[in-house]
Parts: C-alpha cells; sequence; structure tokens
C-alpha cells in the first residue's frame, strides 16, 4: 500500500483530511511539527509528502520541500498553500515541487493530484532496477577499450550541463547512452522523454507550440532526448533555437513564466557540421547543443570489442530460448570480426539471434555464423524493399536445408 505523509500545524485540519483520505482506502499519517515533520519525511519511506505552506514555526514548507529533495529526491513533494501566497507557485516548482494545491483543499482534485504523483514514485521505484539493467547491458554499446575515454566522459556528464549531443551511426546505441546519462544522474526519479525527430511534420508555430509544451510537460525536471535531430525542419530548428535561449515555459497562462527545468539530449546519425555547411541545419542551434559532445565510434572501428558483445548476447539469447550454448568456436568469432557492419551493434545483435537459432549441440561454429550472417543480409534486403518475393523463397530454402547451398 503506498504511504502518504501529511505536514500541517492544523492537527484538526489534518484530522479532516486524514479522514477523508482514508475513505478513499489511502493510507496517510501526519506530523504537526514541521521538524519532527521533516525528520520523519527523510527516515521513513513515504511515496507522496503533501506539506502546508505556512506553519507557523521557525521552519516553512518551502525548506522543507528543499530538504527533501536534496536528500530524498525521489519523494513527489505536494505544497498546499492559501490564495495570499499563491503567485509564489512558480518558485516552488522551480525548487522541486511535484505540484500545489490551494486551500480550501478540493477533495477530487487532490486525489487525483495523489494518484499523478503516486504512479511517478512506483515508476521511481522501477528506476534503480532499470539503472542495474543499464550498467549491465552497457556493454551492449562495446564499451571496451576503443571507448575507455567515453567512460570518462560520461561519468563527468551525469550531472552536468543542461544541453548534450551524441553523435554516431545508426545502431551505436546512443539512446541507450541517454539513458544512461539520465538514470545515473540527478534527474534520475524525473521522467526520460524520448521524441522521433524524424517522425514530426510540424511547421508552423501554433502546431510547434503545442508539440514542446506537451513534451516540456512530460519531461518536467527530466530529460527530452531529440532522437536523429537533424530531420527536423528549419522551422522546427528555429523554435529550438528561441526556447533555448529563453529557456522559460508558460504552462500554465494564468502563472507567472517558468523557468524550464529539462535537461536536453539530442542525437544524430549524420554529421551535423557538414550539414551547417550545406545551410541544411542551423549553426546556432549546433551551437547550443553541442557545448559537450560524446562520439560512438563504429562497431567496425572496434572490432576487438566483438568477442565480448557475442558473449553478451549468446548468453542472453540463450536464456531466452531456454537452450544451453556452450561455445561460440574461434573461427565463428574471426568470421563476424571481417564484416563491415553497416547497422551497427543492432545488427551484430541480430545475427547472434540467428547463430543461438542454428546453433547445432549447444556449438555454435564458422557454418552456422556463415549462415547467420546471410539471413541477415537477406532480411535487411527485404526491410529496405529489395528483392522480395525471390528473397522470401531464399530465406524459407536456407531454414529448411539449414546450410549454404554450394
Amino acid at each position: 500500500m503506498f504511504k502518504i505523509l501529511l505536514i500541517d500545524d492544523n492537527e484538526a485540519y489534518c484530522e479532516q483530511i486524514k479522514k477523508s483520505l482514508e475513505l478513499k482506502n489511502y493510507y496517510i499519517e501526519y506530523e504537526t511539527n514541521a521538524y519532527r515533520g521533516l525528520e520523519y519525511a527523510l527516515q521513513s519511506e513515504w511515496d507522496v509528502v503533501l506539506v502546508d505552506m505556512v506553519l507557523g514555526q521557525q521552519i516553512d514548507g518551502l525548506a522543507i520541500l528543499k530538504e527533501i529533495k536534496k536528500k530524498r529526491a525521489e519523494i513527489p513533494v505536494i505544497l498546499i498553500s492559501g490564495s495570499s501566497v499563491i503567485e509564489a507557485a512558480h518558485e516552488w516548482i522551480e525548487a522541486g515541487a511535484y505540484d500545489y494545491l490551494e486551500k480550501p483543499i478540493d477533495l477530487e482534485r487532490l486525489i487525483i493530484t495523489l494518484n499523478h504523483a503516486l504512479e511517478l514514485r512506483k515508476i521511481s521505484r522501477l528506476n534503480q532496477s532499470l539503472v542495474d539493467e543499464l550498467k549491465r547491458n552497457i556493454s551492449t554499446v562495446g564499451l571496451g577499450n576503443t571507448l575507455s575515454e567515453a567512460l570518462r566522459i560520461l561519468s563527468e556528464a551525469s550531472d552536468t550541463p543542461e544541453r548534450l549531443l551524441i553523435l554516431g551511426e545508426k545502431g551505436t546505441g546512443k539512446e541507450l547512452i541517454a539513458k544512461l546519462l539520465h538514470y545515473n544522474g540527478q534527474r534520475k526519479y524525473l521522467p526520460f522523454v524520448a521524441h522521433d525527430c524524424e517522425l514530426q511534420t510540424e511547421s508552423d508555430e501554433a502546431a510547434l507550440n503545442a508539440l514542446y509544451k506537451n513534451l516540456f510537460e512530460q519531461a518536467r525536471g527530466g530529460t527530452l532526448f531529440l532522437r536523429e535531430i537533424h530531420n527536423l525542419n528549419l522551422a522546427a530548428q528555429k523554435y529550438l533555437v528561441n526556447f533555448l535561449h529563453q529557456n522559460f515555459f508558460n504552462s500554465n497562462p494564468a502563472l507567472p513564466m517558468v523557468k524550464n527545468d529539462v535537461r536536453f539530449i539530442a542525437s544524430s546519425s549524420i554529421d551535423l557540421k557538414a550539414l551547417v555547411e550545406q545551410d541544411a541545419f542551423l549553426s546556432e542551434l549546433f551551437h547550443l547543443l553541442a557545448n559537450f559532445t560524446i562520439k560512438i565510434p563504429a562497431l567496425r572501428e572496434r572490432v576487438e570489442d566483438i568477442p565480448l558483445l557475442v558473449n553478451h548476447f549468446i548468453d542472453l539469447e540463450s536464456r531466452s530460448l531456454g537452450i544451453k550454448i556452450e561455445k561460440v568456436s574461434e573461427q565463428a568469432i574471426q568470421l563476424l570480426q571481417r564484416q563491415d557492419w553497416p547497422g551497427n551493434i543492432t545488427q551484430l545483435k541480430n545475427v547472434n539471434h540467428y547463430m543461438a537459432l542454428l546453433q547445432k549441440n549447444g556449438v555454435i561454429g564458422e557454418q552456422e555464423t556463415k549462415l547467420a550472417l546471410k539471413l541477415d543480409s537477406l532480411i535487411r534486403d527485404l526491410h529496405s524493399g529489395e528483392k522480395m518475393p525471390d528473397n522470401y523463397k531464399r530465406i524459407d530454402e536456407l531454414l529448411g536445408a539449414r546450410e549454404l547451398p554450394e
């Protein structure tokens, strides 16, 4: 059951809120002493903390909010205030408040706000396991000897600047790096929102405002990942330039402009400098994003990482398929190291999947690897729309024979 803590110096009011929420099957405790309430919030496990702004003591709700965010950033804090101080709401949001409610509290709005905050808390509880999984899967981007410098940059970048650019060919693991940065940093309990720029078609100001307002609100306090940013049209690029310069966002017209606390991470598989020279990408946007850049090498530039990657992927496939694969031969590894890998890590993962399906008695040799590479080539042609009828027939023949024709 979710646990809610209310900190308010009015005991009668606390009892009223407690009874109302208990009738709706919420578990809630309250504390009327601000200092004890803060200590209780920091030392016990809570899913949401409600704090009155005016406590009639030496410490107020804003100070409690800041202390909780400093030491227990994963806990959503909802502030409660009278209308006389509600104009300071933008300061509370900047300080990390999840939301704020005006007295007298509307029970229906309180429940809606609590449910949203509890959903965020539920997600944040999953984040630590996600971080662990990301760390285990970091080998999927091949952080071996070739990327030792990238590891150093990653450790420096986790809580850095609000704008960062990740460059690398398709399939090199750019989004995984972005997630690792997010979930290893101070924003890890807040949203990670990915936006596919390739699918974005909006170009007029009203449509762009609607789109980015939604993205900014979803990612508030967390990270907005702009996938393949080179696909943005010039109108969208200009919009982002203006926003990044102002760094303020008005999500509620009734309130003052609020500083936009969103970290921007953009990725591109295209050389943005070349696009700038061709006037296809705004120089100003490039320089705003590229003050911190991570370059992920292509797989063909780091073939020494392939044995590690193959071991990792084959282990995953073995567990997923429920089969025991004891060995990938040295000849199979050498064959993989001789490939060009235009699809990078993603392609290698697919080939390893086919290798696992084709294993014989727990062993993957050169013959199975050749067949897996051929299957990958035929399937990649299908995805590109080439030789479709012929390729379906050849795939069936290869899978049926389980060997390459002479």
